[in-house]
Parts: C-alpha cells; structure tokens; sequence
C-alpha cells in the first residue's frame, strides 16, 4: 500500500516527460523541449492549484482523480509518440564526457540526500511545508489564522508544487525533490543559456558544471525550500531574452508571453524575483527597446504585462484581501522587515561590505579576523553603524562565520573571487571580440543586481542563497566571455577555474544537516529521527506533545507557531490522532467556533501560565518538557486533572538575566538549561489576583566550594524569601509562594556576585497551587 501510493508521484513527471515529447514533435531541440515542458508543467499546476482552490476542492481526492486522468492521457500521448525524429548528436570528446560525469556526480550525489534525508531546514519545517498541510485541510490557497504570517504572505509556488506530491503520496517522501528537479533542470538551463550566447558546447557544460558547484545551489538541491526554484525560472527567463537582442528580431505575441510567464513562475517562487526579473529584462530588452516603434514596443510590452499580471493576481489579490497589501504585512518590530528603511551611500557601501563578506570567509582564521576588521574599520572611517537596524534584518549582528557545510550560510568564495573582476572586465568592455559582446549584458545585469539587492533587501547571516541568480547566471556570463579566448588561456583558464570552485565546494560536500558519509550520518537514525537532526531536544518534546494531545481529547487544535519548527509535531498528529483538525480561518470569515486547544511552540522561551484567545481569557497553560505547551480552557484542565502538569519554564511572560542554554548529555541528546551569568534574573508574570508558588530546580556548578549561597526573592522590591543552595551535585529544588494579587508583576532573584555564573536552573515554574481558589 505504502510502495504503491508513494507511485502516484509519479503521474506529474509522466505528464512532464509527455509534453517533452510534445514540443520534441514539434520540432524543438531537446534541450529547448525540456525547458518548455518544464514552464508548462509547473504553469499548469498553478492553474490546476488556484482552479480547485475557488471549489474548495483543493484535497487528495480530487487532486489524485485529476492526475489519475492527466497520466492516462499523457501515457497515450508518449505511445502515440514514441518515434520522435531528432538531431543526432556529434561525437563527445574526452573534455566533454569529463564535464558531463562530474555533472552527474554531483546531480546523484543530491539526488540521493533528497531521497534518504527527510525535509530538516528550519525554514522548511517552520513554514513551508505547514502551509501545505493547510492548503490541503481547508482544500484551497487562502489565508487563515496564524501568527507566522510567512505561511500566507510568502509567494507559494515552490510549496503548491510540493503540495501535489504530499497530496498524491500521503506523505512528505517527494518534499526534496522539487528542488532537485530544480537544480537538474538549472544545469540544463545554463548550458541552453551558455550555447545561445555563441558558446561552444565544452564551454556550455562547464558553465552547468560551475553553476551545480555554487555552494548555495549544491546545498539547495536536498531541501524544501524555493531558492533553487526560483533561480531556474530567472535562467530561463534570461534564456528566453538573448533572441530579443538580434537586430533582425521581430517578437511575436508568443515570445511576449514567454518572457511574461517565465518571469511570473520566478515571483510566484520568491519575492527577491520582484528585484531581479524587472531588471534582467530591462537590460536585456535595451536593444529592442531603443530600435522598435512606440506603437509595436507599447502592445508587447502590454501583453507581456497582462501575461504577467494574470498569472501573478491570485496570489497578490489574497494578499491584498488579508493584509491590506499585495506583498503581505511583513513585521518590522525588532527591523524584521525585510527590506531597507533607509539608503544613502554610506549605507549602501556598508550593505556591499557585509554582504560581499559572506563569500570572502574562508578556512584561513587569520584571513577571516583581517578582512571583518576592515569592513569594521571602514564602517568606523564612515561614521556608519556596523549592526544599523534600518538595513539589518531583525536583531542580526554583524558576526559572519565561514560554515561551508551549513545550508543557511554557506557563501561562494571561488566564484566570488574569480567572477567578480572578470564580471567588471567584461560589463567594461576590456574582454572584447564576439564572446565578450555577447555576454556583457549578462555581466552588466549581475553587477546591477548585486547593487540593487545591497540597495533593497537588508543585511542578514543567510543572504547568500538569496543571491544565488547572480552567481548562477554570472557563471554563465563569465565561462562564455573565456570561450572566446585563444586556446591556451581559454584551457588554463578553464582548468583555473573549475579546480578553485571544486576546492571551495569541497569542504562543504556533506551538509551538516542532511551527512551521507560524515558521522553520524543519515544513515545512523530513522527517518523520523533526522527530522531533528538540527534541534534533536525536540523529538521528545514533540513525543510529549503528541500524547498530551491525546490525552486532552481535543479535535481542533490551533498551532500557535513564529520561530519555532512545527511541521514535525504536526504530521505525527495528522499519523496519531485520529480526526484531529489544524484550526485556521479562511480570508474573510470568522471562527466558526473557537478550537478546543491552542498549541504553543516557542523553543525555549517562557510560557505564561494563562493567555487569551478567540475571545476568552481563561486558556490555562499544561505541558511537559521544554519551550511548548498545551492550552486548554481551565475548567477542561480541572477535569483532566492536569493543573499540576506544567512545562520546565512556564508561568511568566518575559525574563531577564537567566539566558538560555542547550546543555550536552552523554547519550547525543541535550536539555535546556537557565543560566545566571551576572547573579541577578528577574520574571515577569501576571499574578490574576491568586496566591501563587515559584518552583525552581537549580545546579552549582561551583560543587567543591564549602559555602552555602543565599538566593534572595524578591516581588515588588521587597524581600519574601531567602534560599539557601548547598554545594552539592544533585539537582535541588525549592518553592517560594508568592501573596495573591492582581495584574502584572516582577519576581526578583538575587544572589549578587557570589552566584554569578555559579548557578544553572534546570526548571522554573510559577504556579496556582489553588485551582478552585479565586
């Protein structure tokens, strides 16, 4: 049953390898039939996704019907053409079989860690692959009720073509692999890009070849996030723009649709495309632009505009609908948006300083400690601030770490060291002849949109997958200008540059998240277990979780999620409790009724002990465990007899001075901890006019001193208890109650310096020892 339902996902791919065979019939190159299969596809899985989202249809049931039907008739359509007459190809030298294993390698290697790996990125699990559960349970694309507005504003191709796999298979096997299509059918694209630029066909395979060696899409290739997907679509758009460079061109209405299409899946992907996709076209279309008509430039234009715009509204208008604005509402507490709010020249070179950074980190420490002391020290020349909130992202400083195993931040230092000059070589014209002519466009786009990314989007740690079209397309840019070297340097050159990108993508081959060789590697745990392989505390925490769920009986559960992973608890309750539904209300309605329990994930920070929700305020906090808790009505918690069953740290709302710390074990697993760092914290929590009672668990760690320590507590600045811990190694606990009173209030722990950093608390709780008491 298993073996056969996880066989339905395949039905997309038959229908793709048909309309293949389709364009093939028709007369295009193989290379240019993939590319349009591809475009169709995926277009047509937008429309399918939208079209049975207005039905409330968009479920497995109809989505499997439509598939089962879609396969049949592409299975007689590739009978019916199986004999498709095609250029055959010249002989393959030995450079280009070379090219052509190492491509294959790379691809096998990725294709495997897509397949064994489980979807892990944090990213993934926060957001991406929630909103598919989503889709699937209200069976349609609109927003609901969530606090992680990612999961509505975040353009939803890449998500919607893993939803039909997830809808067809069951499970979330298939969630890797769009991106590996993505990062095959990248390498495709490139050589078609490279061989239409004038390259010869050894320079279009190593243009692949260097592009599948950037860090950031070797990376991108195993996961479930969009970065890979979109660049795809932003190739393919700039495959689509070389004819519209020819003098002798005469653009038809399907060509201004191509453009338009191809542009609409890269923004439908992700929102950097709004950055990239306008400008590679301006700088493409210069030419055309400038010799065309004013009448014949303004209808294409407004074709591929009305193209654009219709495939593009559906997405923009259920944002416009829900937050007020077709990008979404994206939070800028704490400068959490993502664009900048400010720009001048002194901010826009220090956003080139730090992003250029993140690719000029390398093995060598002393390197690393020079060049951030010049971006700091240049900074200081500026009078500009290293960490400026109006062009950081969030609370982010400025401390970039070379990590080349680590998918989030892993940069280019190969490609950025080498293509850089050559890019400005050639976008200045000191590369000439007909490679060089041919590609400045290329080079003059990625130097723009490097500016223009620097000038639009803010600084943060993980912006180099954000540039991954610049330096996929920048590849293509710079092994076409070298083709056009004499023979000797074009070689030496050639073989420069691949061994450099090799050398760089080397120590980054096996990811830290998703190891095939390295120990312990994927092959060491379950499946299940290396969904928390990034924060492996929480397989427990979510174990308990789930069985607290159980036992509270509930059938509607709202999912209260922002930075925290929740995929993972969320389909082991979709596996374990049976009829339980996720709560979330379409645009424009209200809750029907409010769900029976609130699920709260939030990795470690404090929970409070009561919180208000869909109109009442007697949500009562229960849970075991670490950072996540269940919240039911009280008198449901009463009758469960779960008053006493509370989280590690829970009952405040905010701390202070008693910091977080993941504490190793000797089996592999870890626990959170409270550090005391300076011997003085402090909670906030809302007293609700009850007697309450601090329990706490503590560790000296200072175990061979004879002195006692005097813990001092404190509410309203005056002293209620003093505590004293002996220096032992065993956990020791005590409670302090705390007077019945009313609204928010400050528990103060002092042990002034004699405690500093001597002290690790392994629980804290505030608790209403007193449920019928008002």
């Amino acid at each position: 049953m298993m073996l056969a339902l996880q066989s339905l996902g395949l039905l997309p791919l038959v229908v793709g390898l048909a309309l293949f065979r389709w364009r093939r019939c028709r007369g295009r190159s193989a290379l240019d039939s993939l590319v349009d299969a591809a475009v169709l596809l995926v277009g047509g899985i937008w429309l399918l996704a939208n079209g049975l989202s207005l039905f409330g249809a968009l479920q497995p049931g109809p989505l499997r019907v439509v598939w089962a039907i879609a396969g049949v008739i592409a299975a007689f359509a590739l009978w019916r053409w199986r004999r498709v007459d095609g250029q055959i190809p010249g002989p393959i030298d030995r450079v280009e079989k070379l090219l052509g294993i190492a491509i294959a390698a790379l691809l096998l290697v990725t294709l495997v860690r897509a397949v064994v790996a489980p979807p892990n990125t944090v990213d993934a699990l926060n957001y991406h692959l929630p909103r598919q559960v989503m889709w699937l349970q209200q069976g349609g694309l609109d927003p609901y009720e969530t606090v992680n507005d990612r999961e509505n504003m975040m353009p939803p191709l890449a998500e919607i073509v893993g939803l039909q796999f997830l809808a067809l298979t069951g499970d979330d096997y298939w969630a890797n692999l769009p991106q590996w299509f993505a990062y095959a059918g990248l390498a495709l694209a490139l050589a078609l890009l490279a061989r239409r630029l004038g390259a010869s066909r050894q320079a279009a395979l190593g243009a692949a070849l260097l592009g599948l060696l950037v860090p950031m899409a070797y990376h991108e290739a195993s996961n479930a996030k969009n970065d890979l997907f979109a660049t795809f679509w932003l190739v393919i758009l700039a495959v689509r723009l070389v004819p519209w460079r020819e003098a002798t061109f005469k653009p038809s209405r399907a060509d201004a649709a191509g453009i338009a299409v191809a542009a609409a899946l890269a923004c439908l992907t992700k929102s950097t495309a709004l950055v990239y996709a306008p400008l590679l076209g301006l700088v493409a279309l210069w030419p055309w632009l400038r010799r065309s008509n004013g009448m014949a430039r303004a209808r294409t234009l407004l074709l591929a505009l009305l193209v654009w715009l219709t495939l593009v509204a559906p997405f923009h208008l259920r944002n416009q609908a829900w937050y007020g604005s077709p990008l979404g509402q994206h939070q800028g507490k704490d400068g959490g948006a993502q664009t900048n709010e400010a720009m001048g020249p002194r901010l826009l070179v220090s956003n080139i300083l730090r992003h250029a950074t993140l690719h000029l980190l390398g093995p060598m420490p002393d390197w690393n400690e020079a060049w951030v002391n010049v971006v700091k020290k240049a900074h200081d020349g500026m009078g500009a601030d290293l960490n400026d909130p109006r062009v950081t992202l969030w609370i982010l400083k400025f401390s970039p770490d070379y990590s080349p195993a680590a998918e989030m931040v892993a940069g280019a230092p190969a490609h950025f060291i080498l293509g850089v000059p050559l890019l400005l070589a050639i976008a200045g014209g000191m590369i000439g002849g007909g490679n060089g002519s041919r590609a400045r466009w290329l080079a003059i786009f990625v130097l723009l949109g490097a500016l223009a990314f620097c000038a639009i989007v803010k600084w943060q740690l993980w912006a180099a997958r954000l540039q991954l079209p610049l330096f996929s397309l920048g590849a293509v840019a710079v092994v076409v200008a070298v083709d056009g070297w004499p023979a000797r340097a074009r070689r030496l050159g050639a073989l420069l540059g691949i061994a450099l990108a090799l050398l760089a993508w080397w120590p980054g081959a096996d990811t830290e998240e998703r190891p095939l060789w390295t120990k312990p590697s994927l092959w060491n745990f379950s499946r299940d277990a290396n969904f928390y392989r990034v924060f492996p505390i929480l397989e427990a925490r979510e174990a308990s979780l789930v069985e607290l769920v159980q036992r509270s009986g509930v059938h509607s559960l709202y999912l209260h999620n922002l930075h925290d992973i929740s995929y993972p608890v969320t389909r082991r309750l979709r596996k374990q409790v049976a009829g339980l539904r996720f709560s979330g209300a379409p645009a424009g309605y209200l809750f029907e009724s409010p769900p029976e329990g609130v699920l709260m994930l939030s990795l470690g920070a404090p929970l409070a002990l009561y919180m208000e929700f869909a109109g009442r305020s007697d949500w009562r906090l229960v849970g075991r465990g670490v950072g996540a808790g269940l919240y039911l009505p009280e008198q449901r918690v009463r009758e469960l007899g779960m008053w006493h069953e509370l989280p590690a740290y829970a009952g405040w709302v905010r701390h202070v001075g008693l910091p977080t710390f993941d504490l190793p074990l000797s089996n592999g697993q870890s626990v959170i901890v409270r550090d005391f760092p300076t011997g003085e914290g402090s909670l906030a929590y809302e007293a609700r006019g009850r007697q309450l009672t601090l329990k706490a668990g503590v560790l000296r760690l200072d175990r061979a001193s004879r002195e006692l320590l005097t813990l001092f507590v404190k509410v309203g600045g005056v002293v209620i208890a003093g505590v004293d811990l002996a220096p032992t190694e065993n956990e020791q606990m005590f409670e302090v109650v705390v007077p019945g009173r009313v609204g928010p209030h400050v528990i103060e722990i002092s042990g002034g310096q004699r405690a500093a950093g001597k002290l690790r608390f392994t629980q804290m709780q505030i608790v209403d020892e007193n449920p019928g008491r008002e």
